[in-house]
């Protein structure tokens, strides 16, 4: 009954600011806590579907998890003091500061990525062979962290043995890394896993299927979110 009300509050027709509404719907799905476990993370992936669905972001590259996550305790005395007191102006300050601070930061790591995208092809276009080089092989090594020759395969972009070829060529001029280790690989200690989270170390398993040959990005100068951005998303932020 009370996630049905919210459900009608989400889509109702108002007046109110979508950021403020952002902050009234958060608070209420926290208050209601619907579930055993995971309220938190499916709050906070409410917030990016609510921007997305209010037309503020075209991708869901909003990542307010990690600003919530890095100041835990002020989210939760903010949520209890609305509870207790009703401090509804103070929570939503705390969530519009979210919003901003992380609208700077995500905007910086996209044109980050932009930049790096264009020096990577500039290098590729000079040091690979021609048979080698193109611009839809250099793009596609940027939608993850990391890469396989499955991934160049599955884009038609060439069969297994030279999807593997076109990988070590990339090594050789220094844009992939090959990281191996026992069992399933692991993202390797290279420069782009230094711009992860905190919370997805070099030593922590990678979050994909990284079976057989894998690889990273081994140029990055910049700090890129794993998940929440990708080349994918350049040229869609909303000024």
């Amino acid at each position: 009954m009370m996630l049905g009300k919210l459900e009608q509050f989400i889509h109702a027709d108002d007046a109110l600011d979508p950021l403020v509404k952002l902050a009234l719907v958060h608070y209420q799905f926290e208050a209601i806590h619907p579930f055993f476990d995971g309220n938190g993370r499916t709050g906070r992936l409410i917030n990016i579907l609510f921007l997305v669905h209010k037309g503020l972001l075209d991708l869901p590259v909003l990542y307010l998890s990690k600003y919530i996550i890095d100041r835990k305790p002020e989210y939760y005395r903010r949520l209890r003091r609305v509870t207790e007191n009703g401090e509804w102006e103070a929570w939503v300050l705390y969530l519009l500061e979210a919003v901003e601070n992380t609208s700077v930061s995500t905007r910086q790591r996209i044109l980050a990525i932009r930049k790096l995208l264009d020096e990577t092809l500039e290098l590729a276009k000079r040091k690979l062979p021609a048979r080698v080089y193109s611009k839809d092989l250099i793009e596609l090594i940027f939608h993850q962290p990391y890469t396989k020759g499955q991934f160049v395969v599955a884009a038609g972009l060439a069969e297994r043995q030279t999807a593997a070829e076109y990988l070590k060529e990339l090594e050789g001029i220094g844009v992939l890394h090959h990281a191996r280790s026992v069992a399933k690989t692991s993202i390797s200690t290279s420069n782009s896993m230094n711009c992860l989270p905190n919370n997805l170390s070099p030593s922590s398993p990678c979050p994909g299927d990284l079976s057989q040959h894998d690889w990273n990005f081994d140029r990055c100068s910049e700090c890129v979110e794993f998940g929440d951005i990708s080349t994918r998303s350049r040229a869609l932020w909303r000024n």
